[in-house]
């Protein structure tokens, strides 16, 4: 079989075009023509066998490929697995704080982006306090009298009879519970 597509190749280059329908003929064996079969025969059978060594070195290497592909697979799918459970914390899973271990990596706090404004209330803001008790509804009344004038530096009287105010005293209230006593009964 080979070898009738062998001739068959060498036939058409030397033999003119025949016409469709017609049998192959052989190409003219006198004058050197069977010379010139054997050695394109010899070189044809040369590069079938380097073309057989090239396709088995090829499936060689693919197979060792494979092989190695394989191994690395399964080597990544084993580091994965390992730097899963390594990684596995209470911030990054359903883990509870106190299973993380004192070699866990302490949570990180991003620092606090200061924007334009500072914090607290802004100007211009309403602002939201309790409204203070009436006088009447007051238990008790303590005065809180400063040392020092914050203007001058001067002492002021530190008894409440000998103090002179200008304008309106500034009021604070502290609401507390009465302490809680438990009620028996027998």
């Amino acid at each position: 079989m080979a070898l009738k597509a062998i001739l068959n190749r060498v036939g058409k280059r030397r033999a003119p075009k025949r016409p469709p329908g017609a049998a192959p003929t052989l190409p003219n064996l006198a004058s050197g023509g069977r010379e010139t079969l054997r050695r394109e025969l010899e070189r044809l059978r040369r590069e079938l066998e380097r073309l057989d060594r090239e396709n088995q070195e090829l499936r060689q290497q693919i197979a060792d490929q494979r092989k190695q592909i394989e191994e690395q697979g399964k080597q990544i799918a084993d580091l994965e697995r390992q730097l899963a459970g390594r990684k596995k914390d209470s911030t990054n899973s359903s883990k509870p704080p106190s299973s993380d271990g004192p070699a866990a990596a302490r949570r990180w706090k991003p620092a606090r982006c200061r924007g334009r404004r500072q914090a607290g209330g802004q100007k211009g803001h309403p602002g939201r306090h309790r409204e203070l008790e009436p006088p009447e509804r007051v238990d008790q009344i303590v005065p809180v009298l400063p040392c020092n004038c914050r203007h001058c530096g001067q002492s002021l009287p530190p008894r409440i009879e000998q103090v002179r105010t200008v304008g309106d005293v500034r009021r604070y209230q502290v609401s507390e519970l009465p302490p809680l006593r438990a009620q028996v009964i027998e």
